[in-house]
C-alpha cells in the first residue's frame, strides 16, 4: 500500500513530468493551474495510483 507522503510525492512528480512533456500549445496555462486542476480531479488521481499498485 502506498503511504501518503509517497502518493503526495508521486503525484507531484506525476504533474511534473506530464507538463514538461507537453507540446507548447499545452504549456499555455501555467504549471500551478495545471497542477491544481489535475490533483483537483479525484477519479484521474484514483485510477493513477491504482495502477501504481
Amino acid at each position: 500500500m502506498v503511504n501518503k507522503k509517497d502518493k503526495e510525492t508521486l503525484l507531484e512528480y506525476h504533474c511534473e513530468i506530464n507538463y514538461e512533456c507537453e507540446l507548447d500549445f499545452g504549456k499555455q496555462i501555467p504549471y500551478e493551474l495545471c497542477r491544481k486542476k489535475w490533483l483537483n480531479t479525484e477519479k484521474q488521481i484514483e485510477e493513477f495510483i491504482s495502477i501504481l499498485l
